[in-house]
């Protein structure tokens, strides 16, 4: 029996370290034990400078890809800066996804974009190879319901088959914008407290 293929488009992961990547990991390895066949695709580490990773990685029924990408900590600076936020994450990765995708649509059946941006490569993917789109929202955006962004974002979100978010409040935002809460659930993102611990001086968090 052919297993199902889940295509996980997302801008960072492990050795990137964060709590997207934490929780991701753990999916990843949950579905590849399962009856799926995982496929990752992502940058090289870009806020976590200095870590060692490797271009390709394959284990269990998962297929991990990352691909060279410049930054350092530049996301952390454009973040608040949707457009530029945009130009830097989409293009390269969706013309990578885009290749893979090219050869291998056949081994997809399920697109799981992390973020908006990845939603706007899935979104595009969707309309191409006809696969359905899963996008999971990790944050809350603060934007304004009547802004070009949020309309953007309801376009790119509109075109999905399912949207999770990790809470009331990120739930409400994305209704706010427009989006059916009929395609939302909530899901919860659990913390690796052996890598993330409460620090109470936010000056020795910076350094």
């Amino acid at each position: 029996m052919k297993k199902k293929g889940v295509l996980i488009i997302v801008p960072t992961y492990s050795p990137n370290v964060g709590g997207v990547e934490s929780h991701l990991g753990d999916l990843v390895r949950e579905l590849g034990s399962s009856d799926y066949q995982v496929y990752v695709h992502t940058y090289s580490p870009i806020t976590t400078p200095g870590v060692n990773w490797k271009p390709r990685e394959y284990f269990n029924n998962v297929e991990i890809r990352r691909y060279s990408w410049f930054g350092k900590k530049l996301l952390h600076n454009i973040e608040k800066i949707p457009i530029l936020t945009f130009l830097y994450i989409v293009p390269y990765l969706l013309i990578r996804v885009f290749l893979f995708m090219s050869l291998n649509h056949h081994k997809v059946d399920i697109i799981h974009a992390h973020g908006f941006n990845a939603a706007f490569i899935g979104k595009f993917l969707k309309k191409i190879f006809k696969k359905k789109l899963f996008v999971s929202v990790h944050a809350i955006y603060e934007l304004n319901p009547k802004s070009k962004t949020s309309f953007f974002v309801r376009n790119i979100l509109m075109s999905a088959d399912g949207i999770s978010t990790l809470s009331k409040p990120s739930y409400d935002e994305l209704v706010s914008f427009g989006i059916n809460p009929r395609k939302l659930l909530i899901h919860k993102n659990w913390i690796d407290l052996d890598r993330f611990k409460p620090i109470p001086n936010k000056l020795t968090l910076k350094r």
